[in-house]
C-alpha cells in the first residue's frame, strides 16, 4: 500500500513539473506578443488632431444626428477617435469646426461640404 502512495505522489510531480513547464513556454509567447504589439503600436502615428482646446466647434455622433455647438475640450483617450467637449463627458464621433461656413448647420442634420467630419 505504501508502494502505491509513493507512485500517486510522483506521478503527481510529474504533472505538476509539466504544468510548470508549460506554463513557462506559455508565458514566453505571450511576452513575445506583447512586445510584438508594442512594436505596431510604436511604428503607428495617429492623425494629429486638428482642434485646439477652446475652439468652437459643431458635433454629433451619426449623419441622421443634428450638430450642437460646443468648446472643444479634447480627443478621446479611450482608443477611439472621438472628441470631447469642455466639460464633458461624452465621447462625439464627429465633430467639425464652427466658422462662417458652418454656423447654418447648427440644429441641422445636414453633411458639411467636403463631408469629411
Amino acid at each position: 500500500m505504501e508502494e502505491k502512495i509513493k507512485v500517486n505522489s510522483e506521478s503527481l510531480q510529474d504533472v505538476l513539473d509539466r504544468m510548470r513547464d508549460e506554463m513557462e513556454r506559455f508565458n514566453s509567447v505571450i511576452d513575445t506578443l506583447v512586445d510584438e504589439a508594442c512594436k505596431i503600436n510604436e511604428n503607428t502615428t495617429e492623425p494629429e488632431c486638428p482642434f485646439k482646446e477652446g475652439d468652437r466647434v459643431l458635433v454629433r455622433d451619426f449623419n441622421f444626428n443634428l450638430w450642437v455647438y460646443g468648446v472643444f475640450g479634447r480627443q478621446s483617450d479611450d482608443g477611439t477617435s472621438g472628441f470631447v467637449l469642455r466639460g464633458g463627458f461624452h465621447v462625439w464621433k464627429q465633430c467639425i469646426p464652427y466658422n462662417e461656413d458652418t454656423w447654418k448647420l447648427l440644429g441641422t442634420a445636414i453633411e458639411p461640404k467636403g463631408g469629411k467630419t
